[in-house]
């Protein structure tokens, strides 16, 4: 915490506290789909063998995706319904 932090913290401890709080849940998100990303990489290229270009567009489709749901364009459970229905593959 530098010195900044103190004083704001000595005035609102709590808007400090959610900050804080945010700050490491924006990076615990950061490495999960870090992971999940590298993940779907691998996959696709040593199960699935999918060349680069095709590794490349679908990345940039997903990215798109998270995108999406990130600025409320579609929700989550919205995709959730059509993987089940039209896939019938259900995600926990």
């Amino acid at each position: 915490m530098n010195r900044k932090q103190r004083r704001d913290f000595t005035k609102d401890p709590e808007s400090v506290v959610a900050a804080c709080v945010k700050a490491e849940r924006d990076r615990v998100i950061k490495i999960i789909v870090h992971q999940y990303s590298v993940s779907m990489v691998m996959v696709a290229y040593d199960k699935l063998e999918l060349p680069r270009d095709k590794l490349i567009y679908f990345l940039q489709e997903v990215i798109n995706m998270y995108d999406s749901i990130n600025k409320d364009y579609v929700r989550i459970e919205d995709l959730e319904q059509v993987i089940k229905e039209e896939l019938d593959i259900e995600i926990d």
